[in-house]
This record gives C-alpha cells, structure tokens and sequence, in this order.
C-alpha cells in the first residue's frame, strides 16, 4: 500500500470511529458562520453604497461598467470582504486542531475549533501566521506563474500589433504560454509543498515563534514533495465530484483527517 493510500485508510477509519457525526456539526458551525459573516458584510457594504436591499452585492458588481473608478469600487469591496473573512480565520485553525486531536487519537471535542479565538494574544498569533503562510504561498504562486502570463501578454501585442502573423505562429505562441502557466502552477504546488505541516505544526503548538515551524516544515517536507502532488490531486478531483455524486459535507473532513494524518507521520518520521 502505498503512502498515500494508507493515509486515506487511516483517516476513513479515524473519521468511523464515532467522529463523522462531529465533523458533519463543525462543518454545519463553520458554514453558518462564514454564511452569517458574508451576509452581514454583504448588507453593510449594500447599505454604505445606498443599494436597495432587493439587490445583492454581486448584481451590483457586474452592473458596474469596466472604467476605472468602478474597478477602484471593486477592488475596495473585495479587500473588504477578503479582511473580513481573515478575521475568522482562526476558526479554520480550530477545525484543523480538532482533527489533529482525532489522528492522535485523543477525544477531540467540538468546541476546540474555537480554541484560537478564547484570547487576544492566541488570536492575534493565529492572525500573524495565517498571513504569513497565505503570503508565502501567494508570492510563489505569482513567482511561478509569471513566465507563462508574461509570454502570453506578450504575444498576444505581437499578435495585435503584427496582422500578418503566420497562423501556426499563433497556435504555437499560445500553446508555449499555456505550457509555461501549467508548468508554473506544477512548480508552484512543489514550492509550496514546503510548508505543507506548517499549519499542523502550529496548531498543535502554538507557542513558538512563526519561523520555527516554517524551517521544520521545510527539512521535514523534502522527501515528501511527490506526495502533496499526489494529495492535492486527489482533493481537487474530489472537489470536482462535489457538484456531482459525493457530497461536500464528506470531502472537507476526509481531507483535513489525512492532511492531520498525513502530517503527524512525517513529523514522526526522522523522530
């Protein structure tokens, strides 16, 4: 059995054992609650741009005409919603801490997923090394990326400016940029593959500086970058599934058993 499949055996039969009934909850708390938030900021920001309540905020956004004032608006609303939804974001930790309790085999209580929110000191740390992990995930993604949507941008001006580019031009032009973008988001996945136990780390210690669990997470990720290709494509594939046959309720705690799972085996590893 290969590792990746043991670590989806492992956690089916962590999630069997009495525990799928608490995960379904947590995902009913958690979506409520990012429901309510999202709703709420969504009347304020209706409300402060003096739209009727019949309207929603998204019939607003694709009423605007594409000048440069309203995508000034929609870049303020979207910054807006994105940092109000940062702030929950400890309660996303709390749900990751709930099954790291399960793959220690501890008797993980719902009320954990609110663990990162008890105190302003546990809050604000939580706050800082989301930000710092989303940040280093982002810039490698656009570092990765870049390449491929610069070779498209430009060819696109060369195709623009040049009425008498060949046609095979063209459709090599386009095909190298689409290589070099999914090449980008290949190297990306691997880049980032190093701080793939952060989040473990961290959440079941949090009382470390944020750089520590970065640099173990980097050492102990360098012989497992193949599986976290493995384990995104796997989750990705699922996702897909969700608008079909299985439903989202089962993927999302599936997924964060053998992220848990998976993490305490390769921080296990060299121990």
């Amino acid at each position: 059995m290969s590792f990746s499949s043991e670590v989806k055996h492992k956690a089916k039969m962590n999630l069997s054992q009495n525990n799928w009934m608490k995960s379904i909850i947590i995902f009913s708390i958690v979506f409520v609650i990012l429901y309510v938030a999202n709703t709420f900021v969504e009347q304020i920001l209706l409300s402060f741009l003096d739209i009727s309540d019949n309207k929603r905020l998204i019939d607003f956004l694709f009423s605007l005409s594409s000048s440069t004032e309203n995508i000034k608006v929609i870049l303020i609303l979207t910054a807006i919603r994105l940092t109000f939804l940062f702030i929950f974001s400890p309660l996303l930790i709390g749900c990751l801490k709930f099954y790291i309790d399960i793959a220690n085999g501890s008797s993980a209580s719902i009320s954990v997923i609110f663990h990162f929110l008890k105190t302003p000191k546990i809050f604000l740390k939580t706050l800082f090394f989301i930000f710092e992990i989303v940040f280093k995930i982002t810039f490698n993604i656009l570092f990765c990326l870049l390449p491929g949507v610069l070779s498209l941008v430009f060819c696109s001006y060369i195709i623009k400016n040049n009425g008498d580019v060949g046609f095979s031009f063209f459709h090599l032009a386009i095909l190298f940029s689409i290589i070099l973008i999914f090449s980008g988001i290949l190297f990306s996945v691997i880049k980032n593959s190093q701080y793939f136990i952060a989040p473990f780390l961290f959440a079941s210690k949090p009382k470390y500086k944020n750089k520590i669990y970065f640099k173990q997470s980097s050492i102990k990720m360098k012989r497992y970058k193949g599986f976290v290709l493995v384990i995104f494509l796997n989750f990705f594939l699922h996702l897909l599934f969700c608008f079909f046959v299985i439903p989202m309720i089962y993927v999302f705690p599936l997924f964060l058993e053998m992220f848990a799972v998976s993490s305490k085996r390769i921080v296990e590893d060299d121990q």
